[in-house]
């Protein structure tokens, strides 16, 4: 295992000039995680090969890259990214979070995107990101980024009091706000809580078909160094289903029943066993236990908790 040392980041490149600010930030003796430090170590890019290709290709130069980007470069990248943002993820943002919404009663959790979630974004978005000529740029290509998860119990004044941190966090300038997502037919932000944040700065995005899964994501960026940020706002119980519909979503998008990117083999078996008829029906039973677990958090009467269908492996039921 290589880590990337402080003094490689320091020295990484004149067109880093965030990266600069990180060792001023951490105690001498962490690291950024495993990258290597051979890759980082540049010699800055002339002014007059600066004059003769475009801001681009200067700012990929840095890295040793050439455009168009080969896959072998998307997936380095995609790690070293991940290295960057592994010391601002653990000791500037968690703290900063977890702190700010320490008394609403929240659940806090935070993941930092790994370098092999990163890739498929990149690939998706190559002809964007090779346009990119700085690092910002690079991070507004992956939203979700950094992610972090507020676990309430689902009532509208839980909700208050985080619009209420949230903004506090804008107002301090710590954070610029980009947009939120607010996902499902009762997700956990009401139209006066978002119009609160919308004179705030935030979009707001309201998807045209509304799902039974019932979320509600703040995105925004942190001023110092532009790293994208998603704050989810999610109930208990239906994090509690969630948890277990990612390992069905994971099988029906990528083949692999993962769960933080390990296959868990019991789920694998389950679903290579079901046919497509079995598939369809399990996705309805996901849904109908998504209504379930809102309106209990909700405290609503009258849903009936949904059944697992006949022939189905009980490690599959999610209420």
């Amino acid at each position: 295992m290589i880590t990337l040392n402080l003094k490689n980041v320091q020295n990484f490149s004149n067109n880093l000039k965030i990266i600069k600010k990180v060792p001023n930030i951490l105690p001498a003796s962490k690291s950024f995680g495993e990258i290597k430090p051979a890759k980082l170590v540049r010699t800055p890019v002339s002014d007059a090969f600066e004059k003769s290709i475009s801001r681009e290709q200067a700012f990929w130069k840095n890295f040793g890259f050439t455009l168009p980007m080969k896959d072998k470069d998307l997936e380095e990248f995609s790690e070293i990214i991940h290295g960057i943002c592994d010391g601002i993820f653990e000791y500037e943002l968690t703290p900063t979070l977890k702190a700010q919404f320490a008394d609403t009663n929240a659940k806090f959790s935070g993941r930092l995107k790994e370098a092999s979630s990163i890739l498929p974004k990149f690939q998706r978005r190559q002809e964007s990101l090779e346009k990119c000529s700085n690092l910002s740029d690079v991070f507004s290509e992956v939203s979700d980024l950094c992610g972090f998860k507020l676990t309430t119990k689902g009532s509208e004044q839980e909700g208050s009091e985080i619009v209420q941190k949230i903004a506090g966090l804008i107002d301090e300038g710590k954070f610029e706000p980009t947009h939120i997502i607010n996902r499902g037919k009762t997700p956990y932000l009401n139209d006066e809580q978002l119009t609160a944040l919308s004179k705030k700065g935030f979009h707001i995005v309201q998807p045209k078909n509304a799902s039974n899964f019932n979320c509600s994501s703040v995105y925004f960026r942190d001023a110092k160094y532009g790293v994208p940020i998603e704050l989810q706002i999610m109930g208990d119980k239906t994090d509690k289903i969630n948890a277990k519909e990612h390992i069905f979503y994971n099988y029906k998008t990528k083949g692999g029943a993962t769960e933080n990117g390990v296959v868990n083999e019991k789920f694998q078996k389950a679903f290579d066993s079901m046919t497509s008829d079995e598939i369809n029906q399990y996705q309805k039973y996901i849904d109908d236990c998504y209504t379930f677990a809102r309106a209990k958090e909700l405290n609503v009467d009258g849903i009936k908790k949904p059944l697992l269908p006949d022939n189905m492996d009980e490690i599959l039921r999610m209420v």
